[in-house]
């Protein structure tokens, strides 16, 4: 299934959810006049994003998505993998629970504002692309309560938050 997947299609819907199957979202779909997909909630199924979203909740669920759009105002990633193959940057980013966020998947550096990890979180970033700007904040939770795959030669600081 698709909405405005193939070239030239365009598409104004708000909020896409789903909860199996297969779908893929074009790059021109767009919400109330605006560039961007309100909404993103992935619960289950394949897919593959290629629209900018405000918010991507992938919060419930086992989907395994692909994320190609631009910029996001805030990603949570609580359950199922979010792959983020692009350089679009990310302003408010939450991790915990069941969610695997893979930042391996794509190319190009990128910037994390605001950064939020929970028990049970899982960072993949062994590519080291990401600039996380105010730092990956551990909430209610231990460095040990998750695991952050970042590969070899970097620096990791820690302040009390």
């Amino acid at each position: 299934m698709g909405v405005a997947a193939h070239p030239g299609e365009t598409a104004e819907w708000a909020t896409v959810d789903c909860d199996e199957g297969t779908l893929t979202v074009g790059p021109d779909v767009y919400a109330n006049g605006a560039a961007a997909i309100t909404t993103l909630r992935p619960r289950g199924g394949t897919l593959v994003c290629h629209a900018t979203c405000t918010t991507v909740d992938q919060s419930t669920g086992n989907a395994n998505l692909t994320y190609r759009g631009g910029d996001a105002t805030t990603v949570s990633c609580y359950a199922g993998t979010l792959r983020w193959d692009c350089a679009s940057d990310i302003t408010n980013c939450h991790n915990a629970r069941a969610g695997h966020l893979d930042f391996d998947a794509g190319n190009g550096p990128l910037t994390v504002t605001n950064g939020y990890l929970g028990k049970g979180y899982r960072v993949t970033e062994t590519k080291q692309r990401v600039t996380v700007t105010n730092g990956w904040k551990l909430t209610k939770c231990g460095r040990d309560d998750g695991t952050f795959e970042r590969g070899v030669n970097y620096t990791e600081s820690h302040a009390a938050i």
